[in-house]
């Protein structure tokens, strides 16, 4: 035996791919620096930034209502399928569906990423409004509310944000050793009351949102300007006050009327897959 350091030849082995130098893309665009992106970001109007949280709820109502549907009926069908190719696709689509459904779910309350479109990052934004305004008391006072939307709203999570951030964590967005060791058991099924309880908990909070910027002079035309693309020319966009009071009936009743329709039209060619 040699008394020399040990040493491995890895000579023989496959020869690594050839890595891309650049990430730009085939036009010649190559993403932003994290500074350019802020610069970005911060260009934006106020108002852009809190309809595309706004529009991020109804996105998450889509992903559960749809899920809620789809997912137990494309499981059953692939019991019916048996171990097969087609099988397999069933189970993957059925994991996909529910994980789509937990991700835009914690998207909602999302803390990381100048640029996410959760309630968290709108605070910021309708806070830095507010801080640019002329000091008032009514001034102080919304700040205040924001401040607490922020703190007790998303950082003191409830029982059911934390269900949704575990379950983003530990099984839906990352590969996690979590799930073969920990009792709790995250990803072996998906409580769809709790989800929805989350999105509602958001909802409420938007709901504050909304009132708060019509009632303070300093947000004043904030929906109204996020739209607007010149002096002339406004930009269709969906009413922040309806919709955010509506978005789970209207966007959960549109996913649930999809999903039924689609698994009514493809659980037939399914079935000819059966053993």
């Amino acid at each position: 035996m040699s008394d020399g350091p040990a040493t491995h030849d890895v000579t023989e082995t496959h020869e690594a791919p050839e890595a891309a130098t650049t990430l730009t893309t085939p036009g010649g665009v190559e993403p932003l620096d994290d500074e350019q992106l802020k610069a970005k970001l911060d260009a934006l109007p106020p108002g852009v930034r809190i309809e595309n949280a706004i529009a991020q709820l109804g996105h998450a109502a889509y992903s559960v209502s749809f899920a809620k549907v789809a997912a137990p009926r494309l499981r059953d069908a692939s019991d019916r399928v048996g171990h097969n190719p087609v099988g397999a696709g069933l189970d993957h689509l059925v994991v996909s569906v529910l994980q789509k459904a937990v991700v835009d779910t914690a998207s909602l309350f999302d803390q990381t990423g100048a640029g996410s479109n959760s309630l968290y990052r709108a605070l910021d934004v309708v806070r830095t409004q507010l801080k640019d305004s002329p000091p008032s008391p009514e001034r102080d006072a919304a700040i205040d509310l924001v401040n607490e939307i922020q703190d007790v709203g998303i950082q003191n999570k409830t029982p059911e944000l934390k269900y949704v951030r575990h379950m983003r964590n530990k099984w839906a967005a990352h590969s996690s050793m979590d799930i073969s060791v920990d009792p709790w058991g995250p990803g072996k099924s998906v409580d769809f009351g709790m989800l929805e309880l989350a999105i509602r908990q958001m909802q409420h909070h938007f709901i504050e949102l909304v009132i708060l910027i019509q009632q303070v002079p300093a947000l004043e035309g904030m929906e109204r300007e996020g739209r607007r693309i010149d002096e002339k020319t406004v930009r269709m966009g969906i009413d922040w006050d309806g919709f955010g009071r509506q978005a789970l009936a209207i966007m959960g009743g549109h996913a649930e009327n999809s999903a039924r329709l689609l698994l009514d039209r493809i659980e037939p060619e399914l079935m000819q897959s059966e053993p």
